[in-house]
């Protein structure tokens, strides 16, 4: 059974968190609500 994880990183010059959820199983990840600094979550 694959765990779904999630790594929490603030973003903006508000520190909004920006939560990235992902399968360690399959490797595939999802952006929830990312706000406007893409680019730091695509470093992730």
């Amino acid at each position: 059974m694959a765990m779904i994880k999630a790594i929490i990183n603030p973003v903006t010059p508000f520190q909004q968190n920006a939560p990235i959820l992902f399968c360690e199983k399959s490797k595939k990840c999802a952006f929830v609500d990312p706000g406007g600094d893409i680019d730091i979550l695509l470093e992730v």
